[in-house]
């Protein structure tokens, strides 16, 4: 009787996986370069753009100037392009790339950082003029100013149809939840998303900082999306929250009976061990000895709560 082959297996952990490859000796800076790649199957950013600005920055061109640079150079290459398919994927990669450069900065003093972060909305615009995606760009009423927002509305949804609210994460921007509410969108679900306080833009440009009790944004959030918008069906109002808006959303859901569903995606079960725990190191290392990153991180986390 004939046997059985058996291929041998491979042996799957850290070792060997791509996870392993480093970009930067800076954890930061590293994971906002891979964070970058993930959008690469969006069309939000290419490979060897993403390696030619991590030279430019390993070589000592600042992090700020490294990603702006390239994104000076796409907004330009669409700005004098008569092609609309050119001018949908270099609007669409600068908007990223403005972005970027502001993820790893925190002088709140420094003038660019509003610049960058309207750079980026206005290459984002420009990239849905062209487009063939149902947006519409929003400022969400809050308190004396506002939070930007954009509400997509599903090219295949009937006369009423869900809505989804998505709330981003403590370091990235609305418009990098793509890969969610693209796929939302496809399937029959509108969506409203937004930078909320902390976040993206709302922090950026209007100087809004991170508060706990979310459902005082996300209740006026549902309030705004209802009164606006007659292609909402009310009992089906969904919130999904990733990295530390996943944190943040269940809150909102206790205090608001609208929300059918919520969706959490926080990717840490206690952010607030986490927090201590990186404390915890700074606090027992010299300044001497202590990375640089981290105490970028930590005043990074006082700029952007205070």
């Amino acid at each position: 009787m004939a046997k059985l082959f058996k291929p041998k297996m491979p042996k799957i952990g850290v070792e060997g996986h791509w996870s392993s490859m480093k970009f930067s000796e800076n954890i930061l800076q590293d994971a906002l370069i891979r964070h970058v790649l993930g959008l690469t199957y969006l069309q939000m950013a290419d490979i060897g753009e993403v390696f030619e600005i991590t030279e430019k920055f390993k070589s000592g061109t600042e992090w700020i100037d490294a990603w702006s640079q390239m994104a000076i150079t796409l907004e330009k290459r669409a700005d004098e392009s008569n092609s609309n398919a050119t001018k949908e994927s270099a609007y669409l990669r600068a908007s990223t790339y403005w972005r970027v450069s502001l993820m790893y900065f925190n002088s709140t003093d420094d003038e660019r950082l509003a610049e960058y972060s309207q750079n980026s909305l206005d290459c984002y615009h420009k990239y849905l003029e062209v487009s063939d995606i149902d947006a519409t760009y929003v400022e969400l009423p809050y308190e004396n100013t506002f939070m930007p927002a954009h509400f997509y509305k599903s090219p295949v949804a009937g006369d009423k149809a869900p809505l989804m609210i998505l709330t981003p994460g403590r370091d990235t921007f609305a418009e990098d939840t793509a890969w969610i509410y693209r796929q939302a969108l496809k399937r029959g679900i509108h969506c409203l998303v937004y930078d909320g306080p902390g976040q993206g833009f709302a922090l950026r440009m209007n100087g809004i900082t991170f508060r706990h009790d979310i459902e005082n944004v996300i209740t006026p959030i549902i309030d705004y999306c209802l009164e606006n918008y007659d292609c909402i069906d009310e009992d089906n109002i969904i919130l999904f929250g990733i990295s530390f808006g996943g944190f943040l959303v269940p809150r909102a859901a206790i205090y608001d009976e609208r929300v059918s569903m919520c969706i959490v995606d926080p990717g840490n079960i206690n952010w607030g061990g986490a927090f201590a725990e990186r404390l915890a190191v700074i606090e027992k290392m010299p300044k001497r000895i202590r990375p640089a990153q981290l105490d970028f991180m930590l005043e990074d986390y006082i700029y952007w709560t205070a």
